[in-house]
């Protein structure tokens, strides 16, 4: 049987802390559900940079001028996301991860690690990767799994993220999943109010709210699936509204549904409302298609404080799947 270690729930908050201060706690009161919260990007680069980080990247004095003015530019301009990830260990050079979204039928993102000397040249060459339109370095063949412990941006992610930081290294050693999975501490993946939060590449799914349990059927994708139902934020291949419908059918297919090929369709229908269409390929090659109709859940919508630095609280809307789906 694999060995999960306990991940302790977060210390409580003392009596002078109000509860509506921490913007996790005030999230999970509402019962807000996590689901839709996972924004999609074509591409993400991540940079090791130790800590402390500031509270946006782009500002790191670790990072060089003209590396922070390309990375400005481009995040203007293209769906990526940069990201900071500390390994917990010093070394020599600075590694650099790519991970790509492909186009079709895909389970994921596409992988590849190159190392610099030094963050100086990183981003002529990332210009370089861009402009051959592929990707550059060795094939990632490892799970990355990415922690948000970025407390300078949001306090949650301290609190919560941190700790479970630690002991989610120490899960996967428990598991005897070391060549298999790294464990980073990273900056800001959003969704702070759902802390701790968790990226896990290649696939790009998010989760929040993680518990010893959850944390470990993630880890090893064994056990009762519909724990996954309350923790699981959405695909990042998938626009938000999607992620609803995509998690309904991760809930139906179990844990073979990570072993699918996934692509879309979307139709606009006006008010908010969506005609969508998921095609699901097999590894045996079968070939599904889904269909539904999405639209703003009023039900759902709630008032939030979506992180602890917001001044006021603002209109959180929801999806759902209007009268289920159907395999076209």
């Amino acid at each position: 049987m694999t060995k999960i270690s306990r991940m302790p729930v977060a210390p409580a908050l003392g009596d002078s802390e109000p509860l509506d201060s921490f913007c996790a706690i005030a999230s999970r009161a509402a019962g807000e559900d996590p689901i839709g919260t996972a924004t999609p990007y074509q591409t993400y680069v991540l940079i090791e940079c130790p800590q402390p980080w500031p509270p946006k990247v782009l500002k790191s004095a670790a990072l060089p001028a003209a590396l922070r003015q390309f990375m400005a530019a481009m995040q203007a301009e293209h769906s990526v996301n940069f990201l900071l990830v500390d390994p917990g260990q010093r070394h020599e050079g600075t590694r650099v991860m790519v991970y790509q979204q492909p186009t079709g039928l895909a389970q994921g993102y596409q992988g590849t690690e190159f190392w610099v000397d030094s963050l100086d040249g990183l981003a002529a060459r990332l210009r370089q990767i861009w402009q051959a339109g592929s990707l550059e370095g060795k094939a990632i063949e490892r799970r990355d799994i990415l922690v948000c412990t970025h407390g300078q941006r949001d306090r949650c992610c301290a609190r919560y993220g941190r700790p479970f930081y630690r002991q989610a290294v120490k899960a996967v050693e428990n598991a005897g999943l070391t060549d298999d999975v790294r464990v980073w501490q990273v900056s800001h993946i959003g969704g702070h109010r759902f802390a701790p939060t968790v990226l896990d590449l290649p696939q790009g799914r998010c989760y929040g709210r993680l518990t010893p349990e959850t944390f470990g059927a993630i880890l090893t994708r064994s056990g009762p699936i519909g724990p996954l139902k309350s923790v699981y934020r959405g695909w990042t291949r998938l626009p938000q509204p999607l992620q609803v419908l995509e998690r309904q059918l991760m809930l139906d297919y179990g844990w073979v549904w990570f072993e699918q090929q996934v692509d879309y369709a979307i139709l606009e229908l006006g008010d908010g409302h969506l005609s969508v269409k998921l095609s699901v390929q097999s590894p045996a090659g079968t070939l599904k298609t889904y269909c539904a109709e999405i639209a703003p859940d009023p039900e759902q919508a709630c008032q939030l404080k979506t992180s602890c630095n917001a001044d006021q609280a603002s209109e959180v809307v929801k999806y759902g799947v209007a009268e289920g789906y159907w395999a076209e």
